[in-house]
């Protein structure tokens, strides 16, 4: 298990690799649950602070900010060892979209930006039309 060393309002978190990461003390409940690890990653934006359960990784900001499935947590000054709430913002990604459906001109609902037909019977019939009309150019 890991080492915690409580400072005031801050509580440090001894890893495995000699690095410490900062939590909030009010967050030492949710942390002593697991044992954390660095983890490096190159293409991302840095060291992530990670655990596994029953085959699942778990990061620990993630579980500070009770995030759900779509958002994102980052770090507001980069500094990804920094776990403190008040470092940490959520980013939502999976918004509703209200577009138009080019297959039978109703409004629908999609998280996904290029969706452009609300079912795939609307899809076929788009694709047909489409290649239909690019035949006869």
């Amino acid at each position: 298990m890991n080492k915690y060393t409580i400072n005031g309002d801050l509580t440090a978190i001894h890893l495995q690799d000699g690095s410490i990461a900062t939590i909030d003390t009010k967050d030492i409940d949710i942390a002593k649950r697991h044992h954390w690890t660095a983890s490096y990653r190159l293409t991302c934006d840095g060291t992530y602070i990670c655990s596994s359960y029953n085959g699942t990784t778990i990061h620990l900001k993630r579980l500070i900010m009770k995030a759900r499935k779509g958002a994102k947590i980052v770090n507001i000054d980069g500094n990804t060892l920094n776990m403190s709430r008040s470092n940490l913002k959520s980013k939502t990604f999976n918004r509703l979209i209200t577009k138009v459906c080019c297959g039978c001109g109703k409004e629908f609902k999609s998280r996904r930006p290029k969706k452009i037909t609300c079912n795939q019977k609307c899809y076929n019939e788009y694709r047909m039309m489409r290649n239909i009309n690019d035949n006869i150019d």
